[in-house]
């Protein structure tokens, strides 16, 4: 990508970092002439104390996290925020950068002080001298990466070596840096855009964003009182609360005594409703009882009777058969008395 088109490019995000550093100095110089004298005797005073804090504390943040970072690589501040706005412009993640420029240091320590051969081959294919090794500081070394990177095919291994993983991404973004004149370049390129914060803007934000703090530890009690209900208050709107849900949960459960109550009845009803059908079915039985009973008794007293008259039948008959024989005897007289008188 030429630098031409990374001017184009970057216009606009350029404009917008303009404005952010604008409205930055202004929020120092209106700290500096003590516009916020009065924090905590209004709630004015309160709610613009907020917002001075909330921006001071994400610029604190940054100038913290720059800060950080070129310490860590022996950078300028400056030359962290070039290499930071370059980033954005390529659309490259500026944490791969660090990670990148991390390893690149860590990869130079070890060839110093451990003489790691592997490593030191991947400099020295990259024309990177044991001397430069040695002596560069990690902006000139990244550098002299990237014009090695030119002069020859570089491997994506010995970018991974010496730049840590994904380092073959970076290829683009080195090769843009090294035609900006490489990472001094490119920092002069920022600073005349305006992207960069100097060291006194730094200086006063990290100022403003400690006085802030001082005084909002000062008054953190008076902000409590104005801005949410006190203790007392708060102890007392739990306890409004907790009788509340008390009372719910009474009524809740009198409702669940109810029903069952409700249907302890309907089955109470049930049961004396069935009771009273057996106790139906029993009478009516009883009664059939009864009758059987009776009706049994007459068939008893009939069948002696049937017997009574059977035994006269017999007796009868018996006399009958008696009465013929002898009425058959006085006939056989009778008849033998006949032939004799005819003789």
């Amino acid at each position: 990508m030429a630098r031409a088109e990374i001017k184009t490019s970057s216009s606009l995000d350029s404009r917008r970092f303009d404005q952010g550093i604008a409205k930055m100095g202004q929020r120092v110089r209106s700290f500096a002439s003590g516009e916020l004298a009065a924090l905590g005797k209004k709630m004015a005073a309160v709610f613009a104390a907020q917002q001075l804090w909330s921006g001071f504390r994400g610029l604190g943040g940054d100038t913290d996290s720059i800060r950080n970072m070129a310490t860590a690589l022996g950078l300028t501040t400056d030359q962290v925020q070039a290499l930071e706005y370059q980033a954005k412009q390529l659309g490259v993640p500026f944490d791969q950068v660090q990670a990148a420029m991390i390893r690149l240091k860590d990869a130079q320590d070890e060839v110093a002080v451990s003489g790691n051969k592997s490593l030191a081959e991947a400099f020295d294919r990259l024309h990177v001298s044991m001397q430069e090794i040695l002596t560069l500081p990690i902006d000139a070394l990244m550098d002299k990466v990237a014009q090695g990177m030119q002069k020859s095919a570089t491997s994506t291994k010995d970018l991974n070596n010496l730049l840590g993983r994904g380092g073959g991404r970076m290829k683009e973004y080195l090769a843009t840096l090294q035609r900006m004149g490489g990472v001094a370049g490119a920092t002069q390129d920022a600073i005349k855009k305006g992207v960069v914060m100097e060291p006194a803007a730094m200086a006063a934000a990290d100022k403003a964003n400690d006085w802030i703090d001082t005084k909002l530890q000062q008054g953190k009690m008076m902000g409590a009182n104005l801005m949410n209900l006190s203790a007392d208050e708060q102890k007392a709107a739990e306890e409004r609360e907790r009788q509340v849900k008390a009372a719910n949960d009474q009524a809740e459960a009198e409702g669940r005594i109810a029903a069952a109550a409700k249907r302890q009845e309907e089955a109470r009803t049930k049961i004396t409703d069935k009771m009273a059908k057996v106790e139906a079915k029993v009478t009516v039985a009883d009664a059939s009882s009864d009758q059987l009973q009776r009706l049994g008794s007459m068939l008893g007293t009939a069948g002696i009777a049937q017997q009574n008259d059977a035994k006269k039948g017999i007796a009868i008959a018996q006399k009958q058969e008696e009465l013929l024989k002898e009425l058959a005897d006085l006939n056989d007289q009778i008849a033998s008395n006949t032939s004799n008188l005819t003789e």
